[in-house]
């Protein structure tokens, strides 16, 4: 897996999002294992049991799962923190968020940005 870090940070909307492309490699800061993003594909093919049961594991932290479709993953951790993941066909977007940016503002982000991708092939 190649990993493309796109990072957005403000005093307003700290936000985080990577990009997991099909080739090998990975991202300097945030490291999922090939475990956490086979269980994020399993939940994306409908058997979300190992994050119903152990949790949505990203780059080692870990989130609340709390519900997915065949394109979107959605998480929480604490309060008011949490994740939006977004399969496309060569990629998957993960965003994180905390306080500072409210989740339907991560999740539409997030989403544009799959439908973009989406839109160009990928």
């Amino acid at each position: 897996m190649t990993h493309l870090l796109v990072q957005t940070i403000s005093s307003e909307e700290p936000f985080i999002a990577l990009i997991t492309l099909q080739y090998g490699g990975t991202s300097a800061g945030f490291n999922c294992t090939p475990q956490e993003v086979e269980n994020l594909m399993k939940a994306f093919k409908g058997d979300p049991s190992a994050l119903q049961a152990g949790g949505v594991k990203l780059s080692g932290a870990k989130f609340t799962y709390l519900r997915s479709d065949p394109d979107s993953l959605f998480a929480k951790k604490g309060g008011e923190e949490g994740a939006c993941i977004v399969r496309t066909t060569k990629t998957i977007i993960i965003g994180i968020y905390n306080a500072q940016t409210p989740a339907g503002t991560a999740n539409k982000v997030v989403g544009a940005l799959g439908d973009y991708l989406k839109g160009q092939g990928y």
